[in-house]
């Protein structure tokens, strides 16, 4: 009876014992407690969310500036010399003179008078000295190479009418060699420029632009730079 005692008893220490030792393991692979957060200050949780973005930024006022006003004149042209001399003294008969500027202005003339070409530079050179002493202070020698090369020129106009009335004065001088032909080059001639204009002055150039073959007159801005005032006859 006691060797069943025990028996009874070791039985049941070793169960215990294995029982031990199986729930010591259960608990050895357990989760281990949560660490400790440190610094909790620092932490950002993300939530996969974008930045908000900046405010934008306020526009900038608009700056207003003062319009350009740009004075606006009647414009007869384009006058030769010889016809810019004899405007002048029209435009001072009537008073415009003081409100008048005059500037350059570029056209291409389409006409010429001319000696047709000699046989060499001598000869071109004796026909200048002719002219010249006849009055014809204009005359020169073509010298550029081409069909032309040894003519003498004596002026360039923009119509045929005034390049024939030309050579008409100069042939009745005894030069009847000269003959007028068609010949475009840009030639340097002036433009008149009437400040604040009436209708009145609108009128008044109208009637001198008849005298003019060839000029026009139209509303343009002043000029600038090169302009000046027109001087007295």
């Amino acid at each position: 009876m006691i060797r069943v005692l025990v028996s009874i008893l070791v039985i049941a220490n070793l169960a215990l014992l294995v029982f031990g030792l199986l729930d010591s393991g259960r608990r050895g692979g357990s989760s281990p407690p949560q660490a400790e957060l440190r610094n909790p200050d620092r932490i950002r949780i993300v939530r996969g969310e974008p930045e908000p973005a900046p405010p934008p930024a306020a526009p900038m006022p608009a700056v207003r500036t003062a319009p350009v006003l740009v004075q606006s004149c009647l414009e007869l042209g384009p006058l030769s010399d010889d016809e810019a001399a004899r405007a002048r003294q029209f435009l001072s008969a009537g008073g415009l003179l003081e409100r008048t500027a005059q500037a350059p202005m570029m056209v291409t003339a389409t006409w010429w008078v001319h000696v047709p070409p000699r046989r060499s530079l001598l000869q071109a050179e004796n026909e200048v000295a002719r002219l010249r002493a006849a009055g014809m202070r204009d005359a020169y020698v073509v010298l550029e190479q081409g069909d032309m090369r040894f003519a003498v020129a004596l002026g360039v106009f923009r119509t045929e009418e005034a390049a024939r009335r030309v050579a008409d004065q100069i042939r009745s001088r005894g030069f009847v060699s000269v003959v007028v032909g068609r010949r475009e080059q840009q030639i340097r001639l002036t433009a008149f420029y009437v400040r604040e204009p009436s209708d009145a002055d609108l009128g008044a150039l109208e009637r001198l632009r008849t005298a003019f073959p060839g000029t026009v007159i139209r509303t343009s801005a002043c000029p600038e730079g090169e302009s000046r005032p027109v001087p007295a006859p």
